[in-house]
């Protein structure tokens, strides 16, 4: 005859479930640390960008880290050997700086003394336009029926500042 486990029994005897995250962080590398030049000790995020470029062009390359092969007492176990993540990260962090001032408006709405309220209205028309459509135009991932919804609100604002 079997023998009868609890429900109780049987959960400690099952293999215990890993629970999945749903909303995980992106995977991002640490920020490697600068050994050797100007900047040595500081971390690159903290750098201003002319910083950057001159660490890229001038301290990159002495950037060393100790390889240490499986080698058992290796002659060659403790030698430095060239270290190439601060210079993809010094690049990238560049790049990325880069993306996010593009990102930014070029230009603000400038007023001057002379600006009635109809002519600034119809500026801020105009303005709050472009900026939307930088975001909802189908060539910047948005779709064609929001950027028709964008372009009839264009038009009807427009059509209201008229009158």
């Amino acid at each position: 005859m079997k023998k009868r486990i609890s429900w109780a029994a049987r959960r400690k005897l099952a293999p215990a479930r890993k629970r999945r995250r749903l909303h995980a962080p992106p995977f991002s590398a640490p920020e490697p640390a600068i050994v050797a030049g100007k900047f040595k000790g500081q971390k690159l995020s903290a750098l201003s960008n002319e910083d950057l470029t001159s660490f890229l062009k001038w301290d990159a390359q002495f950037q060393t880290i100790v390889n240490t092969p499986n080698i058992p007492s290796s002659f060659f176990a403790n030698l430095p050997k060239p270290d190439f993540s601060q210079y993809w990260f010094a690049k990238y962090e560049l790049e990325r700086r880069r993306k996010v001032a593009e990102g930014e408006p070029t230009s603000s709405i400038k007023l001057t003394a002379e600006d009635t309220s109809a002519s600034i209205a119809w500026r801020l028309v105009d303005y709050a336009y472009r900026a939307a459509s930088r975001k909802h135009h189908p060539d910047a991932g948005g779709d064609t029926r929001s950027m028709q919804r964008l372009n009839a609100a264009r038009d009807y604002a427009r059509a209201r500042l008229k009158q």
